[in-house]
């Protein structure tokens, strides 16, 4: 991720378990460029697990995202800030 200035942070994680059509279960924390994991202040968190859920609704899928391991509540409103504009982006590339 690269912040208005300029500045980068790297995420890594594993994914925990995949359900096709209907589950994607995954941790995400503070990286080095190399994807080792590391405790960085910057970051304002530590591994986060996250969980994408899908439910068939005919012609439409909803997604359903969570995300929890925030030790401060800015950190959980960065996050959900990224994820919009990431949503965001995929709505204009599929549109």
């Amino acid at each position: 991720m690269r912040d208005p200035s300029g500045k980068e942070y790297w995420l890594a994680g594993e994914y925990r378990e995949i359900v096709p059509m209907e589950l994607i279960v995954c941790t995400q924390g503070p990286a080095d460029e190399h994807g080792n994991a590391k405790s960085d202040p910057d970051y304002g968190m530590g591994e986060s697990i996250i969980t994408l859920a899908f439910e068939d609704l005919g012609d439409k899928t909803k997604m359903t995202l969570t995300q929890s391991g925030f030790p401060a509540d800015e950190a959980a409103q960065m996050a959900g800030m990224g994820w919009n504009q990431a949503f965001e982006k995929l709505a204009a590339t599929l549109a």
